[in-house]
């Protein structure tokens, strides 16, 4: 929370990361992005792999299922 700053070393270990659990059958969610975070997540296509809710609630909502 509160990371005002993404660079391209964070993006990289995101992409690694989400490869490592996608691989596994797993899924990658994030919840609280700043809509900057959540802008870069869409210009370098994480945003089609990797599940963003803007709250936790949403996030604790939908596993409910």
């Amino acid at each position: 929370s509160n990371t005002t700053y993404i660079d391209s070393s964070a993006i990289t270990l995101m992409l690694n990361y989400q490869k490592s659990v996608q691989e596994k059958n797993g899924n990658v969610v994030v919840f609280g992005a700043s809509e900057d975070a959540k802008s870069i997540f869409s210009i370098v296509g994480l945003d089609t792999s990797i599940t963003v809710f803007d709250t936790r609630g949403q996030f604790e909502e939908a596993v409910k299922m």
